[in-house]
């Protein structure tokens, strides 16, 4: 691989789990418009680059999550226990709480936009975090947090979700043509013969290349200034940092793959376009490009600008402005308005909100009723009356 941004269209799964575990900081990965059936083969990806790389000294632990899960099912839950005629609860950690010995969690969300209430606080409160605290039931617990996210989320379901939740994912990448189209009526047809079910994604072999780099665990490359003040002028500064930090944190990632020596400005408008972050990038030949989403085996390649056709500045798109270069004063240069349609790395920015105004935070309750309506009181001392709880 010569250029950071030639990546074969079939290995771009492969490259957004593997950067997750070359870099530190790309603990979440959102794949827009991906199958939820195809996100097992993504994890599987991720999980043999953290094995490969050493990162998981033992295999990490897979938990899916969905739309049920509560607090107790994700942090604590007590359980009781009987000892000589004594019955005491004991607190059980979750799925998402490590030990200091336990391996590498690996969480999977197949719907983003379903996830539950607490799961998402949970996302939010450990994605780029190194450490998790939890206070719960009379303990308090503090671990690193050794957690990587593979989350798919439909393009349409955005605005459902809230957008602290969507800004935690730094590794971003629209995957609608990634994923062949399942024909249903073969599945059940392979269901009823009892045969097995083929892979929805047959995600390629780890290349020897990014294999190697993966056992040398070396630390990261060294970043140009002109790479800093790219990825920042990609992005509005209304934003935040943790859209240009990402950027950076992965076109680092990439140049390690590719085996260059430092992140310069060309790997930077690299996975720009190969994020969709940015339609095209200042060309010095006198052309327009149009980048985009080519044939299924074709190249995310930037040094062979698709021309583009007739048919596709006739539709409905995102506008493209690009100079045409002539021997001409700059203040006389024409505009050509090339409309390419193209998937966004954040379609957050223009969504319609769908969602509550305060999403993250617990529905208000009121208390109704007896103490006895609600079930029977239960705690680790003899209770005295109906409302002593202690």
């Amino acid at each position: 691989m010569s250029r950071a941004g030639t990546i074969p269209r079939r290995l771009a799964l492969r490259w957004a789990a593997t950067c997750c575990a070359v870099e530190p900081g790309l603990d979440g990965l959102l794949l827009f418009d991906l199958p939820s059936a195809a996100l097992p083969a993504v994890a599987s990806s991720l999980i043999e680059a953290l094995t490969a790389g050493g990162s998981a000294l033992a295999p990490p632990r897979l938990v899916r999550l969905g739309s049920h899960e509560e607090e107790d099912d994700l942090w604590s839950s007590l359980r009781p226990q009987t000892s000589d005629g004594v019955t005491t609860l004991i607190p059980l950690p979750g799925p998402l709480v490590r030990q200091d010995d336990d391996p590498i969690l690996v969480v999977v969300v197949p719907d983003l936009a379903r996830l539950s209430l607490a799961a998402s606080r949970a996302a939010i409160t450990m994605l780029g975090s190194p450490t998790a605290e939890l206070q719960r039931h009379g303990r308090s617990q503090r671990w690193s947090t050794g957690t990587y996210w593979v989350a798919a989320c439909a393009t349409a379901d955005v605005g459902q979700v809230s957008e602290h939740l969507l800004d935690r994912f730094p590794v971003r990448l629209p995957a609608r043509s990634l994923a062949p189209n399942v024909d249903p009526v073969q599945r059940i047809m392979r269901a009823l013969a009892d045969a097995p079910e083929e892979p929805q994604v047959p995600v390629p072999a780890l290349p020897p290349a990014w294999r190697s780099v993966l056992q040398r665990g070396q630390g990261g490359l060294p970043v140009d200034d002109s790479a800093i003040e790219r990825a920042v002028a990609l992005h509005n500064a209304r934003h935040g940092m943790r859209r240009p930090l990402a950027l950076l944190r992965l076109a680092r990632a990439t140049a390690r793959l590719a085996g260059d020596p430092a992140v310069t400005a060309d790997h930077i408008d690299d996975i720009a376009v190969l994020t969709t972050m940015t339609e095209s990038v200042p060309s010095p030949t006198p052309s327009v490009a149009v980048t985009g989403p080519t044939e299924p085996q074709a190249e995310y390649d930037r040094d062979r600008p698709a021309a583009p056709r007739q048919d596709l500045v006739e539709r409905t798109g995102t506008a493209v402005v690009e100079p045409v270069l002539m021997a001409a004063p700059a203040e006389a240069l024409p505009e050509l308005t090339v409309t390419a349609l193209m998937p966004q790395a954040y379609p957050e920015d223009g969504a319609d909100p769908e969602r509550e105004a305060e999403p993250l935070k617990l529905p208000w309750q009121r208390a109704a009723g007896r103490p006895t309506d609600r079930g029977p009181i239960v705690g680790t001392m003899p209770a005295r009356s109906l409302e002593d709880i202690a």
